[in-house]
């Protein structure tokens, strides 16, 4: 049996979240993916981790600010009517924003995700994008130069640009993009490639309720899921 099941429609597409009991849940458990969920604060982390798990957004307003670890329960996410498509979360590792972007990258090291969401914010200046995200893949960068089983387990980086919707002209937005891929080839391109590292998706997000909210964010769900599902 399976509890808190939520089902959400999208156009001929159904997303369903389950929290799995008993057997189902020791499956999910070993299958599933331990997610760790990074970068600066205030970019709407808890947010973007809370819609993973439940699949809901909450209005415009301030947040408390996350002073320690976040561990979800483990989950599992269904999409397509047929449910073919599955993503499990063993957890989602929620990092408060404070302690910066080398002790972000050194818990890779220490937690050993199997995929990693670094949340940025896309209304932000370019320089002040690239102050957190260059420390950050130089870190990742030695991190797996000393240890290549990290970077073996590693099924997937993924990168949320979100508050999209504080991004009036496409153009900036668009900057905004190619700025962040361009910080991610350098950081990263040596370690795990320049061809992985231009592959990492960069996705528009907006963690928020709006027209467009749930909509980008089951974008990205339906990317990690296609990657890192096995």
């Amino acid at each position: 049996m399976e509890a808190n099941a939520i089902g959400v429609s999208v156009g001929v597409e159904v997303i369903r979240r389950t929290v799995p009991s008993g057997l189902k849940w020791l499956s999910a458990y070993a299958r599933g993916v331990e997610m760790l969920i990074v970068g600066p604060g205030d970019v709407g982390k808890t947010s973007i981790s809370d819609y993973l798990q439940f699949g809901m957004l909450e209005t415009y307003q301030q947040h408390e600010k996350t002073l320690e670890i976040q561990n979800s329960k483990t989950f599992q996410i269904s999409i397509g009517r047929d449910e073919a498509l599955k993503l499990r979360v063993r957890r989602t590792i929620d990092v408060p924003g404070q302690t910066g972007p080398v002790e972000h990258a050194n818990l890779v090291r220490e937690r050993r995700p199997h995929c990693v969401l670094i949340v940025l914010d896309s209304s932000k200046p370019i320089d002040t994008v690239s102050r957190w995200l260059s420390p950050f893949c130089e870190r990742l960068d030695h991190i797996y130069r000393e240890d290549s089983r990290l970077l073996k387990k590693n099924r997937g980086l993924f990168v949320a640009l979100n508050k999209r919707d504080a991004v009036r002209r496409t153009t900036d937005f668009d900057a905004r993009q190619r700025h962040v891929k361009k910080c991610l080839v350098n950081g990263l391109g040596d370690v795990i490639g320049k061809q992985s590292a231009k592959a990492i998706p960069v996705m528009p997000t907006i963690a928020v309720q709006s027209r467009d909210g749930s909509e980008l964010l089951d974008s990205l769900i339906r990317k990690v899921a296609k990657q890192v599902s096995r």
